[in-house]
């Protein structure tokens, strides 16, 4: 499909942008319909899309239930944030009102702000980040958390 799409529309980056205009029509189609109170039920491995699609997720693994719940309490919606000044950042997002976690020595996650705002805190407050992760590489973890190997089979985690 895709050398014939590269064929017919001349490049790749008309087949790229084409599938990410779909993609956004899908998204807005989606949230529409449950605006309208209808329940979707998406199958997907694709975990960005989930992350910027869904509320609730169901993990279901070898047939048995991993995770029935919202995206956030999964952690979906994080942001992490690195830099070597933690408490500087850790105090300016929690004074602009958002949900700050220390990870690490030099990581925090945070909820209920975008990658960007968050930049722009840490551009205003003259931090250095030197890296910004939106929350689908947390959703990652957990799925891959709740799907890997394992030598007993985990409970169910509900949210």
């Amino acid at each position: 499909m895709s050398a014939f799409a590269t064929r017919r529309t001349g490049g790749w980056a008309a087949t790229r942008w084409a599938c990410a205009s779909a993609l956004a029509w899908l998204r807005r189609l989606l949230r529409g319909l449950a605006t309208d109170g209808r329940t979707i039920l998406v199958s997907s491995r694709v975990l960005s899309e989930v992350a910027q699609t869904a509320d609730r997720v169901v993990i279901i693994n070898e047939g048995r239930l991993r995770y029935a719940g919202s995206l956030r309490e999964l952690g979906g919606d994080a942001v992490s944030a690195r830099t070597t000044e933690v408490e500087q950042l850790h105090a300016a997002l929690t004074r602009g009102g958002y949900e700050v976690t220390v990870t690490g020595p030099d990581t925090v996650e945070v909820r209920g702000a975008t990658a960007e705002e968050i930049g722009r805190v840490a551009v205003n407050e003259r931090i250095v980040l030197s890296s910004l992760t939106d929350g689908s590489a947390s959703l990652e973890a957990a799925f891959l958390d709740l799907t890997g190997p394992a030598t007993t089979p985990a409970p169910a985690r509900n949210g």
